[in-house]
């Protein structure tokens, strides 16, 4: 580009536009000519084209799963779950429970080995792929590695705020759920969320929900949100452990 633009300054006749039209042919049959060596070179070493195409999107198909969370904001967080709870309360409780349930401070980790469930495999299982976006799902394990301060003060008269590890406490040191039953006569046991994670459009949310009432008395579901006219709903509720 150089040369030609020095080539132009000494002649009028050939200028830099003039060049470059010139040069551009060369430059794209240089470019198919490359392209026709590497086709023949991959059919050459006998893998077919269909191989090669199939591959190809695939690795598109890959990079655009990548999971990249995109947690929802504390007020999101409160109103996903205030829906969730008003909505689901019959999926969550058993029929007939008016007692009321204790919702935790700290949202639950999703991790390999966490104690508590929810499982890793009970959220990236393929056989959810029909129900809930895999991205989404794994997006939402990689946001809830750890522990975060949960959505509380739902303003719902049947959910009672209550501290983490308070209720951590009393299964570890009072007999585990029986102890915790004695210190909560009235409580039908406690809910535990994750954190939610918003689609890259902001029209959908996930999160996890479950219920705890004892060592066989429990259940989890994931709960996938759309947002109608600035509110959430819930669109999906599918339960991944029961005990």
């Amino acid at each position: 580009w150089h040369a030609v633009m020095v080539m132009s300054a000494f002649d009028p006749k050939r200028t830099f536009a003039g060049q470059v039209g010139a040069t551009m042919p060369k430059l794209r049959r240089h470019r198919i000519a490359t392209l026709s060596v590497a086709l023949a070179t991959l059919v050459a070493i006998g893998i077919p084209m269909p191989v090669v195409v199939r591959e190809y999107h695939a690795y598109g198909r890959d990079r655009a799963e990548q999971p990249s969370p995109n947690p929802a904001s504390s007020y999101d967080q409160r109103e996903i779950l205030r829906v969730i709870l008003s909505e689901q309360r019959g999926l969550l409780l058993p029929p007939g429970n008016d007692m009321p349930v204790m919702l935790l401070s700290k949202t639950a980790p999703i991790c390999e080995g966490c104690p508590t469930p929810p499982s890793l495999d009970s959220i990236s299982s393929s056989d959810l792929d029909n129900e809930i976006p895999r991205k989404l799902r794994l997006e939402l394990i990689k946001a809830n590695a750890t522990p975060e301060e949960a959505a509380r003060h739902l303003d719902l008269p049947w959910v009672i705020d209550s501290s983490y590890s308070s209720i951590g406490d009393a299964l570890r040191s009072s007999g585990g759920w029986p102890g915790l039953h004695d210190r909560h006569p009235t409580s039908a046991g406690f809910i535990a969320q994750s954190r939610a994670v918003i689609s890259n459009d902001g029209q959908h949310a996930l999160v996890y929900v479950g219920h705890f009432a004892g060592g066989l008395a429990g259940r989890g579901f994931l709960h996938l949100l759309v947002r109608e006219g600035g509110t959430w709903r819930v669109q999906e509720s599918v339960g991944i452990w029961v005990s």
